[in-house]
This record gives C-alpha cells, sequence and structure tokens, in this order.
C-alpha cells in the first residue's frame, strides 16, 4: 500500500515516459518485439520488478502488473504528492488466507490542497508472505480529483 500510494514514484514516472515514448515509435509487432529486447524497456520492466515483485507470487505479481495496475497513482504529470495512512488490516476468520484492508491517501494538489482519499480492498495470500491476489477500490474518486486536476 504504501510503495503504491506514496509518491509519485519520480524514477517509475522517468523510465516509463522513456519505455512508452520508445514503444510509440514501434509501428509494427516486430518493432515491438525488438523494443522489448531493449535497454530503455528491460529498465522499466527491472524497475517494477524490483519494486514489487517480492510481495507476490509470480502469478499474482502479473495480475498485479496488469489488471490492477501498479504505479497507476504515480502516472500523472504536474506538481503533486500522495501519502498513504491509516492503514488496518485484518485477517479474515473464515478463510485465513484472505485479507481485508482499509487506508488512507492524503492527495496535495499542485496548489497546496491536502484531500484525503478512503480507500478499502482484499488480498489473498495463497503463499507464506506472498499476494495472490489483490484489489483495492477507491470509495472517494482519488483517481477522479487527480484526473481533473491536470485538465
Amino acid at each position: 500500500i504504501e510503495k503504491e500510494f506514496d509518491g509519485p514514484d519520480e524514477k517509475y514516472k522517468e523510465l516509463s515516459e522513456a519505455a512508452m515514448e520508445a514503444q510509440s515509435n514501434a509501428a509494427t509487432q516486430e518493432e515491438f518485439d525488438a523494443l522489448q529486447e531493449t535497454p530503455v524497456w528491460q529498465n522499466y520492466l527491472d524497475y517494477m520488478a524490483e519494486t514489487y515483485a517480492s510481495y507476490f507470487t509470480e502469478n499474482g505479481y502479473d495480475k498485479f502488473l496488469n489488471a490492477t495496475p501498479a504505479f497507476m497513482y504515480s502516472g500523472f504529470e504536474g506538481d503533486y504528492d500522495l501519502t498513504a495512512s491509516d492503514i488496518k488490516i485484518s485477517q479474515n476468520e473464515n478463510n485465513l488466507q484472505m485479507y481485508q484492508f482499509t487506508f488512507q491517501v492524503d492527495y496535495k494538489n499542485a496548489d497546496g490542497e491536502v484531500q484525503p482519499y478512503a480507500f478499502e480492498g482484499e488480498a489473498i495470500a495463497s503463499e507464506e508472505g506472498k499476494i495472490e491476489e489483490l484489489q483495492f477500490l477507491d470509495k472517494d474518486g482519488l483517481l477522479t480529483a487527480m484526473n481533473e486536476d491536470i485538465y
């Protein structure tokens, strides 16, 4: 939660922008396949793996990158800060592999105004210490607010 919601992650933004710029120049599938072997693309993938992979099972990490997606809140332009706080995690009494959680994200926009946003979610840990599935719900519309602030 803290890795995803304390930010933005400037290194990720830099690597992501470079990878996406290179991807935009790939006009064919062959060019895209070749791009995936370049240092620009590998640095991007390696950084995501270094940041998150140790928390997940292999399948869970793939889901997190593609379905959640990872670093979603670090991809915005502009001047802003996010801080996760008030994290509460509880284990499900009937399914010991399932955890429910709530947390707050304080969003500071370019004008210096801070607004709290509530989140909730759940995780399934199928291996000791590894997340198989992770879902969270932006209850108060942080993504919407961030999108409105950049336009």
